[in-house]
């Protein structure tokens, strides 16, 4: 490829040289680089699979079914009717259709059999998650497993099916996904999924204690990092295994019984580095396995987060829980934890513009004492930090066990929306509806804190407590939003209807407001990506909050507008603008950083420049591949462009100021 006409020995000794040896300089690097380019371009292979049955090169018969593409991806070769793949992020193009996973033999890792081994980098793309679904409903194992190191995307497709269960009191982790890389789903749904733990032996060699479960949609590893992008993980359970018993004796008068496997994250167990944007987390289940005398406890409903940050933006957690199997112990029933969300490690959890509705936690029955439950939609765990800001907890429910004894207590029940043991600050929270009821028994147990029980540093400041009621056993309910053995701090601007429990005296604090003085409707959908619970006219929280602690936008990420109003909606906002969903918004100012091209989420301040494509992908035309030196970059041909290449790029930025120093080049040529 010729790029200009490279100075002559005799014109480089000019009075001009001292120009155009620049330019010479330049032409010489660029040749050198863009042939470096060239290699980086070969780096990655485009792979459609035309085949919706599942076979590994069978015959060959050929076809190009998805494991067949898998394998070329992780081989670098050709495979029955596949294109080779090559290092790099390949690209597995799936049409409509229904993808049946059908090869049985779980415990292998090569991709021959069981599930679908991604050991290289792939992007998996569908037309749509409608149309374009993976099913393992008849494998008997998960459906992808990630290898560490691996990078993997997969968009517009549904994952379903997966089923995993172990062996006798071994542990199950990822129903649908294991990931151990680098994992991304957007627009993708993962639905219908299952982690079972082992089940104890019956009088048997081995443990006659059941498996655990976790991760009944995805299992992401401490080491792996997961991002979720306008996907729905719907559906999916994750269940511990039942217990087993061992006869002591001959006549098997005597037995060991064994307890049950707790169930957790029923839908994504994320130990390692996690963001979520835009999604959905509904109907998911954790249960603990059913056992003669202890069943196993239950925990995190819809997801449960490790040591490593995770970010949870603009996502709805409906209707997931946490529930015992069995309901019965032979003690004390077991326990039920974090309806939608448990928080583990200092990590921290940032949860932002959300929705956490109808999720709900239960606890076991137990001869001596019901099961406690704890948090109906959130528990945040000894040494955890989370920060909640501009998000809604509407009608979750925490229920304690029942006493089947002669004495004792029923389940306490803490925490209906949020328990807490570790360091949590609520910014410009909502709760409403929430509820606490604990067990029956020959006296009802401990029913506290519907809203929020706090065992631990809790700042609250902006937030609304409303309509959230407590009921001990089979007594009337009563208004209560906040109690715990640690009370929570206000920083105030914050509302309590109707009653005075959360004991709110900061600057501007409201106590005892009306349910007509406040006004706060119904969940609603107002604009945004989850429902919200607006302010009517007249709410004695409009204008009310503390400024300076607000935040710029509410949770529909609409625009705060004059004084702050209380809670996570503002009345009279203004909407922000994020036509593509790429996280950038067309007004800029409070809405947050500005996008150039809201129609296009491959464009944006956070983009990466592809030199040559005709865009502004960064939205700086400084850069290579801005809106002025894109037509030189077009001028330059080949796949030295590659997406991403930092060859390309210094090639642009070359090519770049050849063009802009060809016409003082002229006029000095003009002067002579």
């Amino acid at each position: 490829m010729r790029l200009h006409r490279v100075p002559t020995k005799e014109r480089m000794h000019t009075s001009t040289s001292h120009l155009r040896r620049p330019s010479r300089f330049l032409v010489v690097v660029a040749a050198g680089v863009l042939g470096a380019a060239s290699v980086t371009a070969a780096s990655a292979a485009t792979l459609t699979v035309n085949a919706s049955d599942d076979d590994l090169n069978l015959g060959p018969n050929g076809n190009c079914t998805l494991r067949e593409a898998i394998q070329a991806a992780n081989t670098n070769a050709a495979v029955d009717a596949c294109d080779a793949g090559a290092p790099g992020l390949d690209t597995i193009t799936l049409p409509s259709g229904t993808y049946t996973l059908s090869i049985a033999g779980a415990a292998e890792d090569a991709n021959a059999t069981g599930d679908l081994d991604a050991l290289e980098s792939v992007s998996l793309v569908g037309a749509g998650s409608a149309t374009t679904i993976v099913t393992a409903t008849a494998l008997g194992d998960r459906i992808l497993q990630v290898a560490a190191g691996a990078t993997v995307m997969v968009s517009d497709v549904t994952l379903s099916g997966g089923r995993l269960t172990t062996a006798p009191g071994l542990a199950a982790n990822g129903g649908g996904i294991a990931n151990a890389g680098t994992l991304k789903l957007v627009r993708a749904v993962v639905t219908d999924n299952q982690a079972t733990g082992g089940s104890g032996t019956l009088n048997g060699v081995g443990d006659t204690n059941g498996g655990s479960a976790t991760g009944g949609a995805i299992y992401s590893a401490s080491t792996a990092s997961l991002t979720l992008d306008t996907t729905t993980v719907s559906g999916n359970a994750a269940r511990g295994g039942n217990g087993g018993f061992a006869c002591c004796s001959f006549s098997c008068s005597c037995q060991i019984h064994g307890s049950a496997g707790s169930g957790g994250a029923g839908a994504i167990e994320s130990l390692g580095a996690l963001t979520m944007i835009r999604s959905t987390i509904e109907d998911n289940l954790a249960a603990g396995g059913t056992a003669t005398f202890q069943p196993g406890n239950a925990e995190a409903g819809g997801l449960h987060v490790g040591a490593l940050p995770a970010t949870v933006r603009g996502t709805t957690f409906a209707r997931n829980s946490a529930s015992v199997a069995g309901h019965f112990g032979a003690g004390t029933g077991p326990t039920g934890r974090g309806g939608a969300i448990v928080a583990s490690g200092a990590g921290p959890l940032t949860l932002d513009e959300s929705l956490l509705s109808e999720n709900g936690c239960s606890s076991g029955d137990g001869l001596s004492a019901g099961g406690a439950a704890a948090g109906g939609a959130m528990a945040v765990n000894a040494g955890a930090t989370v920060t909640v800001t501009n998000t809604t907890f509407a009608a979750n429910v925490a229920l304690g066990g029942k006493n089947s004894g002669s004495s004792g207590f029923g389940g306490a029940a803490t925490g209906g929306a949020i328990d807490t043991a570790g360091a949590l600050t609520l910014k410009n929270v909502t709760f409403t509806q929430n509820q606490t009821t604990s067990g029956t028994g020959p006296a009802p147990g401990a029913a506290d804190g519907a809203a929020l029980y706090s065992r631990a540093a809790t700042t609250v400041v902006n937030s609304i407590v409303a309509a959230n009621q407590t009921q001990s056993g089979a007594s009337a309910p009563v208004d209560e939003g906040c109690d715990g053995t640690t009370a929570a701090v206000s920083q105030g601007g914050n509302v309590e209807s109707p009653a005075n429990t959360c004991l709110f005296f900061g600057i501007g604090d409201q106590r005892s407001v009306s349910a007509a003085a406040l006004a706060l409707q119904p969940l609603a959908n107002n604009g945004g990506a989850t429902q919200t619970a607006a302010l009517g006219g007249g709410s004695v929280a409009i204008d009310a909050a503390q400024s300076l602690a607000c935040p710029s936008v509410d949770q529909r990420h609409y625009a705060r507008t004059g004084s702050c109003d209380v809670g996570a909606y503002e009345a009279g906002a203004t909407p922000c603008t994020d036509a593509d969903l790429d996280g950038y918004y067309a007004e800029g100012g409070a809405c947050g950083t500005k996008d150039c091209n809201d129609t296009n989420a491959s464009v944006s301040p956070g983009g990466t420049e592809l030199p040559g494509n005709g865009l502004d992908d960064d939205c700086n035309p400084l850069t290579p591949g801005g809106c002025s030196p894109q037509l030189a970059e077009a001028a330059v041909e080949g796949p030295a462009h590659a997406a991403g290449s930092p060859a390309a790029s210094i090639a642009g930025w070359i090519v770049a100021g050849w063009v802009l120093l060809r016409p003082l080049r002229a006029r000095r040529r003009g002067r002579r």
